[in-house]
């Protein structure tokens, strides 16, 4: 039975009950035979929950079933032995995955993203900015007061 949890829906506009009516009614339209078309459905996931073992909702997972000639499966085998599995299609592999590095700057933008990484960035600068502006100003003001004292006092002499 594919019953779920009715407020858990996947992120998909065909439902389980649909895409199942779908593929397995006699009346259905016979599966196409072509490369690179796949049928797609979402089950759903249960996971045993305490010691009565009673089945809870465990998020939704999204098969992909393709039929393909048995000429074509035999030329390109899905991973005999220990070969590799992602063959047809080739899959890029996933995103969003963290490399962890010795860089502390690169573990930083893993963990923040691109987006609050640029505003930190940002702000560093304007920061560094500001703190040189006040340096630079607390260096130069007693230079200058000096010489405004000296061209009043050297004034009425010259």
């Amino acid at each position: 039975q594919l019953e779920g949890d009715p407020g858990l829906r996947p992120p998909s506009e065909t439902s389980v009950r649909t895409a199942l009516a779908r593929l397995l009614s006699e009346s259905a339209a016979p599966l196409e035979c072509v490369s690179g078309e796949a049928q797609k459905l979402w089950l759903p996931l249960h996971a045993k929950s305490g010691a009565a073992g009673r089945p809870k909702s465990a998020g939704w997972v999204e098969v992909s079933v393709e039929l393909v000639p048995a000429e074509v499966a035999e030329a390109f085998p899905a991973g005999a032995g220990r070969a590799e599995p992602n063959e047809m299609p080739k899959l890029p592999p996933p995103t969003g995955r963290v490399r962890w590095s010795f860089n502390p700057l690169r573990n930083m933008y893993y963990i923040l993203g691109p987006k609050l990484c640029a505003k930190f960035g940002c702000a560093a600068c304007l920061t560094i900015s500001l703190v040189v502006f006040v340096v630079l100003l607390v260096q130069m003001v007693p230079v200058l007061a000096a010489n405004l004292v000296t061209e009043l006092l050297l004034a009425p002499c010259g």
